[in-house]
């Protein structure tokens, strides 16, 4: 059985977050390891990352 997950926090070693994520955010599995390499893995600076490479 699954902990529960922590909506503040993306969990790269957990395949149900990587699963989650990924597809919240419409990217692949490298695209959410390079966003978190950049700003960490607080949701919220994930979010503001992909948002702004949306704009470019």
């Amino acid at each position: 059985m699954r902990g529960a997950r922590d909506a503040a926090h993306i969990a790269l070693s957990q395949a149900h977050e990587v699963a989650y994520w990924t597809k919240k955010f419409g990217v692949d599995r490298a695209q959410l390891q390079a966003a978190i390499d950049q700003v960490g893995h607080g949701t919220r600076a994930v979010k503001a990352y992909f948002a702004a490479a949306a704009k470019n």
